[in-house]
């Protein structure tokens, strides 16, 4: 037993001249003698292949490939990111129309046209071959009829700008003029109202677009509550943004502390008591709102017959609010016997220092007010 195939199948057979009753088209079964079988097939199209097998065993398979005697052109059609798919490319060969894009044609040569609606026509010359597959691809040659079109858009009555998009793609806004495709969509507005307008190959088409005044008051009123969120948003991070800063220079100047600080002042009493003061300050700042220093007070009394002195003793000052720019100052020192003060100031790097001194002078009690300014600054590390 022998299986007898054929590419295409479908083919008639005879064996050694003779026809097979149980095997008379392919594919089918045939019982053959052992030795060389001549065997024949025909098929409508096709050359006959006449060919002799060796029959060597049971089951076996013969397969015989039919040489066609024409050509197939095959046809790929293409579109431009799907403008116009929903029409089909029309097809003519040597004129006559074909519903098909792969088509049995003869050896010989053929004029091909094909046109769409949407592109401008492609025409091309085929030769076929017998047994052969010519193909052509369209995505290399397709180009899209464009046109001009001139867009405005109103809403009650009134010209409005909106932004255009073709085939989704944003091209500008109203007033519009530009070319473009065919058949492509064109829509108008942030809620992408379809414009109703026929684009005419190689000519210029204006158009009035009327826009739906309750959808774009819906939308304008959503769009603005939008912004009025991003606004507050901005605002709420711009706000956290200068506490962070603020509170960035609050612990940067408060780290400022804990490092020694050199004052230097100059004032005066201003009583009549007093005379002129002389008083630099070294301080040394401990780390909270206490810090710790000496105070050094050159005396010149603007009365001849008091005698000028110097007072110097160690201080202390207690700093208050935020960034320890107001504080109490408390002070002892020694002049024929121990004297105090009190007082207070404002300091940054500029400082004011006012205080009142309790001071004996030649056995008398020789209070007086004093103020005095400068400037500060960290020194060490």
């Amino acid at each position: 037993m022998a299986s007898i195939s054929s590419d295409p199948e479908g083919a008639t057979l005879s064996f050694n001249g003779l026809p097979a009753a149980r095997c008379t088209k392919t594919p089918c079964s045939v019982e053959l003698g052992e030795g060389g079988v001549r065997i024949i097939a025909a098929l409508e199209q096709y050359e006959i292949a006449d060919t002799t097998v060796s029959i060597k065993q049971n089951n076996q398979s013969i397969r015989i490939r039919m040489k066609a005697n024409f050509g197939v052109l095959e046809i790929k059609p293409a579109y431009s990111d799907g403008i116009g798919s929903d029409e089909r490319w029309s097809l003519s060969i040597n004129g006559k129309s074909f519903s098909s894009f792969e088509n049995r044609l003869s050896p010989n040569k053929y004029k091909v046209e094909l046109s769409h609606r949407c592109y401008e026509d492609i025409s091309f010359e085929a030769g076929i071959n017998k047994d052969k597959r010519e193909v052509f691809n369209m995505a290399n040659n397709i180009r899209l009829k464009k046109g001009g079109l001139v867009l405005n858009a109103e809403a009650d009555d009134e010209p409005v700008s909106e932004p255009v998009f073709v085939n989704g793609v944003r091209v500008g806004e109203t007033p519009f003029s530009g070319s473009m495709p065919m058949c492509a969509k064109v829509e108008i507005g942030e809620g992408r109202e379809v414009v109703d307008v026929i684009i005419k190959h190689n000519e210029s088409v204006k158009y009035t677009h009327k826009m739906n005044t309750e959808e774009r008051r819906r939308r304008l009123a959503a769009e603005r509550l939008e912004a009025e969120q991003q606004e507050w948003e901005w605002e709420r991070k711009r706000e956290q943004e200068r506490k962070m800063e603020l509170e960035e220079k609050k612990q940067k100047y408060l780290a400022s502390f804990k490092e020694p600080w050199f004052a230097l002042g100059f004032g005066g009493l201003i009583d009549s008591k007093g005379g002129m003061s002389l008083n630099p300050e070294f301080v040394s700042v401990a780390d909270g709102h206490l810090s710790f220093g000496a105070d050094l007070d050159v005396i010149i009394p603007r009365k001849k017959e008091d005698n000028s002195y110097m007072r110097i003793g160690p201080s202390a000052k207690l700093s208050f609010f935020e960034y320890r720019w107001l504080y109490l100052k408390a002070g002892t020192g020694w002049y024929r016997g121990p004297s105090f003060s009190v007082g207070g100031g404002l300091r940054l790097f500029l400082f004011v220092d006012v205080q009142y001194y309790i001071t004996p002078m030649n056995n008398r009690n020789a209070s007086s007010w004093g103020i005095k300014g400068g400037f500060s600054f960290p020194y060490g590390s």
